[in-house]
């Protein structure tokens, strides 16, 4: 045990060197930049969340537009139909974006000319990216074809980004703000008001200016932080990548076809199963639409041992998705994470594979339901119970 973290007693050599890695990192936003600067000579690419698709008819339709999105924007194509021709031609590489440290929340899409939130851990230089959150209402992440889409990005990956970066001369340390935002009911994943307020209040007192539609949109954006803790998780799980035998999980996410995770000791492998559908209420607009299956990078927040394992840090949330959480939802942490973090509050962080194999449930995910069709968006808040099933491998330290 040390000062900053509390190592369970019980770990096996490899898990406990694993989680140490882990509870070590401290994630800091230090900056802005441009895909086509982080990944260097993938001009005609794009990417996705989760594992990679096996071809181009295993893309969801939510996907698919988001992807289609992506040419437009990028000036490959002029409009959905070419997009969709470039894609369906096999001229442009479609790519999981984990797989080079990017991070995209539910269906949406990395182009090379997007900027991206820059988390670093300065001990290691180990570094993740994720895009902005886009705001509530225009958003490549709900899979739809908005033609408002081209002019909002402009303005998120110019006017916005620009002032971002003037913010950003001094790293903002993650976690305290993380933690704090726990205190005001967040969890981290589904619930990230809290979290929102703080950075956007850390952001407007380093700018000189704050334009009025930066204002309007930070005021209106209570999941941004959400983009923030993504790359921030996921930073904190790679930490322990590499560590021989253990079964920490390192990566997870899904595509809507399939659901993926990567472990500490083979962490360039996904190991997939098919996509759950998440459980929830359909807001009752949208009576009729079919939810898909899970699709989004957030689940990294999850498997960190936030997000659905921090609930009893969202007390109102917990009551609003009661009737599709496990009876042990309250508990679920204390049988599958591998240790406590103090800078967390002492939250338990680090999800093993093979604790969760033996207790026979995974992670609790709480992720946004997309309408399947990809036609009208986010259906409602959702929850994925993970099975135990999908933990059953040669995980054994």
């Amino acid at each position: 045990m040390n000062n900053q973290s509390y190592v369970c007693e019980l770990l096996s050599e490899s898990n406990n060197e694993a989680v140490t890695h882990v509870l070590s990192a401290r994630p800091c936003w230090n900056g802005v930049s441009l895909v086509k600067d982080v990944i260097i000579g993938k001009e005609r690419c794009l990417y996705h969340a989760g594992p990679a698709y096996s071809c181009i008819n295993a893309i969801p339709s939510s996907v698919r537009n988001s992807l289609a999105f992506g040419c437009i924007f990028e000036g490959w194509a002029q409009d959905w139909s070419e997009a969709n021709h470039l894609l369906e031609a096999g001229e442009i590489r479609i790519l999981s974006a984990q797989d080079y440290g990017l991070l995209v929340p539910l269906a949406g899409v990395i182009s090379p000319s997007m900027a991206v939130i820059r988390v670093v851990d300065p001990k290691s230089g180990r570094q993740k990216f994720c895009v902005f959150n886009e705001g509530n209402e225009i958003a490549t992440r709900l899979g739809c074809r908005d033609e408002r889409l081209y002019e909002h990005h402009q303005w998120l990956n110019g006017e916005f980004s620009d002032w971002l970066i003037g913010c950003l001369d001094e790293p903002i340390d993650i976690l305290p703000l993380m933690s704090a935002s726990f205190k005001e009911g967040d969890d981290g994943h589904a619930q990230t008001g809290a979290g929102s307020r703080l950075i956007a209040s850390v952001l407007r007192r380093r700018a000189y200016d704050t334009p009025d539609r930066i204002a309007a949109f930070l005021d209106s954006s209570s999941a941004f932080a959400l983009n923030v803790w993504m790359a921030a998780a996921a930073l904190m799980m790679s930490s322990a990548e590499g560590t021989k035998g253990a079964s920490l999980v390192t990566r997870a996410g899904g595509n809507g076809r399939h659901f993926g995770y990567s472990i500490a000791s083979d962490p360039t492998k996904w190991i997939t199963s098919e996509a759950p559908v998440p459980l929830g209420t359909v807001e009752s607009r949208f009576d009729g639409r079919i939810v898909g299956g899970a699709v989004g990078d957030s689940a990294v927040i999850d498997f960190l041992g936030l997000g659905g394992l921090n609930l009893a840090s969202a007390p109102v949330l917990t009551i609003a998705l009661s009737n599709y959480l496990p009876d042990d939802a309250m508990k679920r942490g204390e049988s599958i994470l591998a240790a406590r973090h103090h800078a967390l509050g002492g939250r338990r962080v680090g999800c093993l594979a093979e604790r969760a194999a033996h207790y026979g449930r995974g992670p609790i995910i709480l992720i946004g339901m997309i309408d399947a069709a990809g036609e009208v968006g986010r259906l409602g808040g959702g929850v994925v119970d993970v099975p135990g099933a999908f933990f059953m491998t040669d995980t054994s330290v």
